[in-house]
Order: C-alpha cells, then structure tokens, then sequence
C-alpha cells in the first residue's frame, strides 16, 4: 500500500511540474503578445517660426524640433494602465541625438533615448505625439533613423531625411 501511494505522489508531483512548466511557457506568450502594437509611424521636421509657432521643414539647420506621432492600435492582451514608450533618433553616424537616458532593452544592453512620453492606455486604439525640442542642437543634413520602444521591445521604426539648406545658407 505504501508503495502504491508512493507511486501515486510521484506521477502527481511530475504531472504538476509538466503544468508549472506549461503555465510558464504560456505566461511568456501572453507576455510578448501584450506588447503595444503601432501603426502610422509619422516623423515630422519643424522649425519655429518668429510669432512662436512651428511649421514644416525639410532643411536640417532650421529644423528646431521633431514631432513623433503614432497610433496605439487596441490590444486585448495589454494591460491598461500607466505606459511609457521610448523614441530614439539615430543620425547617419549612429549616434543618439539629444540623449536624454537609457533604458534596459528586452534582451540586450542598455539603449539610449532620445526622449519619452507616459501616458494612459485603456485597451483601445490611441493616438501619442511625442515632441523633441532642438533648441541649441544644429542638425545635419542626411538620413535620421527614428525608433520607438515599449517595454524595451521596439515596437516600430522609420526614417526621416533632411536637406541642406538652401544654396548652404
């Protein structure tokens, strides 16, 4: 009888271990699967005009600000709440512009960032603006590499070109 109970504890003890096994590969596809999903990743070059307000440049040394904007499509496997996103703008160097921090990525090294933004998510589709003041930043003209991160995972990227100035004025 004792060995019959034993044997009983045995295969119950290894059947829970396959389920703790299984629910932990399951938490960890939930995990991933909550990650905020973007679309209509827009970067945008603007100058300030002398009454205080910005308008549309394509020229890099009268670029004084970058404005980010993305829409949060809605995702049932995120939890609502408080969330925070990362923008990191790479210039054609590589080099993070206007470095503000660093954040740890999903897997792998610290990353630095060019700026963040928190806001609510409530399960539905969002519309963020994140905004990158240039005030004493000249930049160059080529390509910026634009990247955005949630939860150390990059949740989308882009491109933003700027020119020369006219006649290199």
């Amino acid at each position: 009888e004792n060995t019959t109970v034993n044997n009983k504890l045995t295969r119950q003890i290894s059947y829970n271990d396959t389920l703790v096994a299984q629910n932990l590969n399951l938490a960890t596809k939930v995990k991933i699967g909550g990650i905020l999903k973007i679309n209509n990743l827009k970067v945008t070059a603007m100058r300030k005009r002398s009454n205080g307000t910005y308008k549309n440049t394509a020229r890099a040394v009268k670029t004084s600000l970058i404005k980010v904007t993305l829409n949060i499509d809605k995702n049932e496997l995120s939890t609502s709440g408080d969330k925070q996103i990362y923008v990191v703008i790479n210039n054609a160097k590589g080099d993070v512009i206007n470095a503000k921090g660093t954040f740890a990525a999903a897997n792998g090294p610290e990353i630095s960032y060019t700026e963040d933004t928190k806001f609510k998510y409530q399960n539905e589709p969002l519309e963020v603006v994140v905004l990158v003041q240039l005030e004493k930043k000249r930049l160059k003209p080529g390509t910026y590499k634009v990247s955005v991160y949630e939860e150390g995972t990059k949740i989308g990227d882009t491109s933003l070109t700027l020119k020369d100035s006219f006649l290199g004025l």
